[in-house]
């Protein structure tokens, strides 16, 4: 790591890295817990920088960064940025530094194990609350966002955008499975329903929770697209993201109804089982694609 330290502050002129160590997880960035003087003391932040590799629909640091920027002044609790930077890392990515925010993020601890059990009754509710303040975040607000590999929602509305990025996906691959499972999405596609910001990897794996405090972070925002809220809804309960909880299918923490009750009640927007199928057959098919890459 001292080369890459090295590296890092001959091309930062207003602070001082002084250690990094890698964080695991992560196909679409590298990221490091870094410590940190601005002048005041050593401090902890997180460095995110692109990877040499990314998944079909991903931004780049580049593109994330405005996007956790207007989640973060909307009240999403997302940990503060901290300048975004051009080959900081290495040659041709970008990266930048957020705050560290301790918490844990292990799925199976998240929804089974006993270091959190006192703050999981409430766990849903609280993420629906983030999920809400997401969502309320529109495309007139301003905030250009990068649509990579699919066709934009602006135009085509989200069901024939996501429907895009997969056939795009698929026309690479041999998987007759995968091609069928986009023909139902094709033959069972649902209103189109005014555009919000998606978060687009919001489920159990991605936020930090504290055993005292509860939810204290919702991280990586890497996939963050225009889209239905019911495209997030239908992401968070594919059965992957239960981590071993598989009659609980929103986070490994509830019902699909208690959840879309909790969010009609925070939001205002009703949505219904069916709909919300829909798109939960369409983060599976996402998810099988994205293992195969």
């Amino acid at each position: 790591m001292t080369e890459l330290v090295n590296r890092v502050n001959e091309r930062l002129p207003d602070l001082e890295v002084l250690s990094l160590e890698p964080l695991t997880g992560g196909a679409c960035q590298d990221s490091f817990v870094a410590v940190v003087d601005v002048g005041t003391g050593p401090g902890r932040w997180v460095l995110r920088s692109d990877a040499s590799g990314h998944l079909p629909g991903s931004l780049q640091r580049r593109d994330e960064y405005p996007v956790i920027e207007r989640a973060h002044a909307a009240g999403v609790k997302t940990p503060a940025l901290h300048g975004l930077y051009e080959d900081l890392v290495r040659d041709g990515a970008s990266a930048y530094f957020m705050d560290y925010v301790p918490g844990i993020a292990i799925g199976r601890k998240v929804v089974a194990g006993d270091e959190l059990a006192a703050v999981r009754p409430n766990l849903l509710r609280a993420l629906v609350a983030e999920l809400a303040i997401v969502h309320s975040i529109t495309p007139n607000c301003g905030l250009a966002l990068a649509e990579p590999e699919r066709d934009s929602a602006l135009e085509v509305g989200a069901v024939a955008a996501n429907l895009s990025l997969h056939h795009r996906a698929l026309d690479a691959l041999d998987r007759p499975m995968l091609e069928l499972g986009l023909r139902w999405l094709e033959d069972n596609q649902p209103i189109e329903r005014p555009l919000v910001l998606n978060h687009g990897d919001f489920r159990t794996g991605n936020f930090q929770v504290d055993p005292e405090r509860g939810l204290t972070a919702v991280l990586d925002w890497e996939f963050a697209h225009w889209s239905s809220p019911a495209d997030d809804l239908g992401w968070l309960m594919v059965r992957d993201w239960r981590f071993g909880v598989v009659d609980k299918p929103a986070f490994g923490l509830g019902a699909r109804a208690e959840l879309l009750a909790a969010y009609e009640q925070r939001t205002g927007t009703a949505i219904d089982i069916a709909e919300v199928h829909f798109w939960e057959v369409m983060g599976n098919l996402r998810w099988a694609i994205g293992a195969i890459h």
